[in-house]
């Protein structure tokens, strides 16, 4: 991923000064998709291999030597349940470390070097005239390409962990994860192919060529778990169908998180062009105004997560609200 994404850094600097902003978008978002499709790709891959090992060979465990009979699948289901906790454990362990270096990189390479440059030489962010954007360039690719994609590979991994131990040994609850999963990566495939842009496209623009692939591949899950709920859920619709409505709760959950990040961080929007009102009148106000902001932009999350809990507890339990995350 790191690699993909330094050379990417080069490719699309040379396709935005010769072929354009919308050529540079697809390059640019395709040495990013590197990253995302691993990421979900060796986490589903490793799962399930290592799933199909821990409930595989164990006739002797738990009744198989005390009284001469093999373990039941569901017993199996749920022994396997138990042990695969240990590779979300190890998925945390890496995210951390990565995460935690990556932080440091990032934000002491990437301060020092704009403070350097900026304070002491008056030179603008990312100048080549500050050898320091070299570790600048280091720490973005270690803390925003490796940090971030372990961070979501813990995530991915740990949420899959979550619905199969919740599941209790139901087969039919253990393999819905797993096929929602696959489904949502072949959706972003067909989503990836929809981010496009004009040459002249503005900062709004730019921001719904990235929603379109949202929008696309959240259309296409839907659909997909419509499908896999339907076939899964064979004589027992009404249980499926609740679990359906968790899956689309926490969609549009993920979607409007997305959504109110994106209204709080962008340059199009009131938020941060407020924080940057507050700098004429110094230093100070500008620290005020971006901790009011960042403040109040942790209330919509929270509300929204608070509402899927609650709505996703009361359709499908437990089991409900981990298939919803």
């Amino acid at each position: 991923g790191m690699a993909v994404a330094t050379d990417a850094n080069v490719r699309t600097t040379q396709a935005a000064d010769t072929e354009g902003l919308g050529v540079a978008l697809r390059v640019a978002f395709t040495g990013g998709a590197v990253m995302g499709f691993t990421v979900v790709g060796l986490g589903l891959l490793g799962l399930s291999i290592m799933f199909y090992l821990v409930t595989f060979g164990f006739d002797d465990a738990d009744k198989g030597i005390a009284s001469g009979t093999s373990p039941s699948l569901e017993e199996r289901l749920r022994f396997g349940a138990d042990v695969i906790a240990g590779f979300g454990f190890g998925a945390s362990s890496i995210a951390l470390f990565a995460r935690v270096a990556g932080g440091i990189y990032t934000k002491a390479a990437d301060v020092g070097a704009d403070l350097v440059g900026k304070v002491e030489m008056d030179i603008p962010e990312d100048d080549p005239r500050n050898p320091a954007v070299i570790a600048d360039n280091v720490g973005d690719n270690v803390g925003d390409v490796a940090g971030m994609g372990a961070d979501l590979f813990e995530s991915f991994v740990g949420s899959i962990i979550a619905a199969i131990t919740l599941a209790n040994g139901d087969i039919t609850l253990i393999m819905l994860p797993f096929w929602i999963s696959g489904a949502g990566i072949i959706a972003a495939i067909i989503g990836f192919f929809a981010v496009s842009c004009k040459d002249d496209a503005g900062q709004k623009e730019l921001m719904f060529a990235l929603h379109k692939s949202t929008i696309v591949s959240s259309t296409l899950v839907v659909g997909f778990s419509a499908l896999i709920v339907a076939f899964l859920f064979d004589g027992r619709s009404k249980e499926g169908w609740e679990v359906f409505g968790c899956i689309v709760i926490g969609l549009v959950a993920g979607v409007l998180i997305g959504q109110v990040t994106e209204y709080f961080t962008s340059y199009s929007y009131w938020p941060t062009k407020s924080i940057t009102d507050a700098g004429v009148t110094g230093p100070a106000t500008v620290i005020i105004q971006g901790l009011g902001v960042g403040m109040i932009s942790t209330v919509f999350p929270v509300i929204i997560i608070a509402a899927t809990i609650l709505g996703c507890n009361a359709l499908s339990g437990e089991y409900g609200i981990a298939l919803a995350a």
